[in-house]
């Protein structure tokens, strides 16, 4: 009978969603446990440096990547041409190497272990870099010009 004469023709549940939490004695337990972890969230994803370590080992993939690339194309074609430029190039990509592995950062174990199970599964592919454990051969205009 009491609900026939209140002002308020809604009942609590249609009276919003702050509402069902904050004036529901069931519920207080839960709105504390959300506001504490709204409120402690952010300070642990600041204090963990989180969004620092991902930029840095996108940016220390992607370096890596293109030394490999790199020292593949040293491998195949400026390794046919004289010692001197091979060599010169050699040198600068390794200074390069040197850099990238001066910031490394290393991936704690379970993400080690589930990188290693993937590659172990056949997921990532090196076919490129284990083809021919031997230099390619000089193409027919160098050889020609070595004979004379």
């Amino acid at each position: 009978m009491e609900a026939l004469f209140r002002s308020d023709p809604y009942p609590p549940w249609r009276r919003g969603h702050l509402a069902l939490l904050t004036k529901q004695n069931g519920y207080k337990w839960v709105t504390g446990i959300c506001a504490l972890l709204a409120g402690m969230a952010p300070a642990i994803y600041k204090a963990l440096d989180f969004d620092v370590n991902l930029n840095s080992i996108a940016q220390l993939a992607q370096s890596s990547k293109a030394l490999q690339d790199r020292f593949r194309q040293v491998w195949r074609v400026t390794a046919l041409g004289p010692f001197e430029d091979f060599k010169k190039e050699f040198d600068d990509l390794m200074a390069r190497k040197d850099a990238a592995r001066t910031t490394s950062l290393v991936a704690p174990e379970r993400f080690f272990l589930k990188a290693r199970k993937k590659i172990e599964a056949g997921h990532y592919n090196f076919a490129v870099d284990e083809r021919s454990s031997q230099a390619p051969e000089a193409p027919d205009n160098l050889r020609n010009s070595e004979k004379t």
